[in-house]
Formats: structure tokens, C-alpha cells, sequence
């Protein structure tokens, strides 16, 4: 069983944000209040944490669209 290793977490307007290291590699887990589940790769952590803050700044302004958790 492999293990992720949490860097930083985050819950914005009801949306569980995680930032893990996974067998080489970063994710940014996103968990949706109605239970969808969301998840990118990266490949540096640098890109990763980019990432993370962007997402958690459009969660907190109310504008993630459907077709940007299409990227997912």
C-alpha cells in the first residue's frame, strides 16, 4: 500500500483542497461539497503549489466553471 505524504490542506467554501507527494509526483486532490472527487499530476512541487493557490483563490471568489473542473 503506498502512502501519500500530505504538504498543505485547505477548505474553501466547502471544498476540501489537498496537496500530497505521490510516488514521484505532486497532486492537487480537490473534494467537491456534493462528494465529486478532483484530481491533477504534477510534476514538480513548484508547479503543484502554483497550482493549489490558483484553484483555492477561484474557489474563494465563487469562479470555477465546469469546464475549468474539466481540466481535472
Amino acid at each position: 500500500m503506498y502512502k501519500a505524504n500530505l504538504i498543505q490542506k485547505k477548505v474553501v467554501n466547502g471544498w476540501f483542497i489537498r496537496l500530497v507527494s505521490f510516488q514521484g509526483s505532486f497532486l492537487v486532490n480537490a473534494f467537491a461539497p456534493n462528494g465529486g472527487f478532483y484530481s491533477q499530476r504534477f510534476s514538480s512541487v513548484t508547479s503543484a503549489s502554483s497550482f493549489f493557490s490558483f484553484f483555492c483563490k477561484k474557489l474563494k471568489s465563487n469562479s470555477v466553471s465546469q469546464s475549468q473542473l474539466s481540466l481535472f
